[in-house]
């Protein structure tokens, strides 16, 4: 199922991600924190609509939050995570395949 989740670190920042239901997806998104891969996608990928609140922004707007994160991020952990913090990741998100 596809959800929006406000993950905030230093700000918010809002990921539509297809998850199964009872996913630890704060604590997948935590492990993913100070990977290369998490770090490019906020800072070269996020754009302004990202920092705003979720009910501010314009139902085009949205749209763009779903950029095939979940995808993104489960080859982010394949590349850069390993053990439990991996695994997490991975069991957190659907393969999309």
């Amino acid at each position: 199922m596809k959800k929006v989740f406000k993950f905030t670190e230093t700000r918010s920042w809002y990921f539509e991600l297809d998850v199964d239901e009872g996913a630890q997806v704060e604590e997948a998104l935590s492990a993913l924190v100070g990977t290369e891969g998490f770090n490019y996608y906020l800072t070269d990928r996020a754009e302004d609509e990202y920092k705003s609140e979720w009910d501010e922004l314009s139902s085009g707007e949205k749209r763009t939050c779903c950029d095939h994160a979940t995808e993104y991020f489960r080859k982010v952990a394949d590349r850069e995570l390993e053990g439990e913090a991996r695994d997490l990741v991975l069991k957190s998100l659907r393969d999309s395949e």
